[in-house]
């Protein structure tokens, strides 16, 4: 299904989503943790002002530059995610900011 045209005239995609609440997590020195994902959410759309380093997993999850997944500041990531999970964040280099969690239910 095509949603469209970008300023480049490249073709967007749409997908079929529910929406669901969302939240912000602080990037820092610290990680920081999104609650875990309800029942029925199984991506999220990951979206930082700052780079960052990124996973999923249970909570308390060990997050650092090694075993994390890079994601640049702007980017737009979907991610999978399954019930009980949670997403970790944590700065690169001396970056802060926030990372958007938007949940969602792709069907």
């Amino acid at each position: 299904m095509s949603a469209g045209r970008d300023d480049g005239g490249h073709i967007l995609q749409a997908f079929m989503v529910d929406r669901l609440p969302g939240e912000n997590l602080t990037v820092g020195a610290s990680v920081d943790e999104s609650a875990a994902m309800p029942k029925g959410t199984n991506i999220v759309y990951l979206c930082s002002d700052a780079d960052c380093y990124i996973t999923r997993g249970p909570s308390g999850i060990a997050l650092t530059s090694s075993n994390g997944q890079f994601l640049p500041a702007g980017a737009i990531l979907p991610y999978p995610i399954e019930n009980g999970e949670i997403v970790a964040v944590v700065q690169k280099g001396a970056a802060t900011g926030l990372l958007n969690v938007a949940r969602a239910r792709a069907g």
